[in-house]
C-alpha cells in the first residue's frame, strides 16, 4: 500500500525512506486515524490535519531533535 501520508524530508535520507515502507506495511495511517476518531470534531472549527501527518510530523521532530510543533512546521 503506497500511503499519500509519506514523511516527505525522506526524499533525500535513507533512514525516512526506509522508515515509509515501515509505516506503510504496517498500515499506519489508519491505525492512528481510528484510534484517534473520537477526538476530532465534524463541525467546528477550522479542518485539522489527518491524523497520519500529525503523528508523522511528530516522529520527523523525534528524530530531528525538534522540540515544539512550530519547529517542526518550519523544518518541513
Amino acid at each position: 500500500m503506497d500511503c499519500a501520508y509519506r514523511i516527505s524530508v525522506g526524499s533525500w535520507h535513507p533512514f525516512y525512506e526506509k522508515l515509509n515502507e515501515l509505516l506503510d506495511a504496517e498500515r499506519f495511517d489508519p491505525f492512528v486515524e481510528a484510534m484517534s476518531t473520537k477526538f476530532y470534531a465534524k463541525k467546528f472549527g477550522r479542518p485539522s490535519l489527518l491524523p497520519g501527518i500529525y503523528f508523522r510530523s511528530l516522529l520527523i521532530g523525534y528524530f530531528e531533535g525538534i522540540e515544539a510543533e512550530r519547529g517542526i512546521v518550519k523544518f518541513k
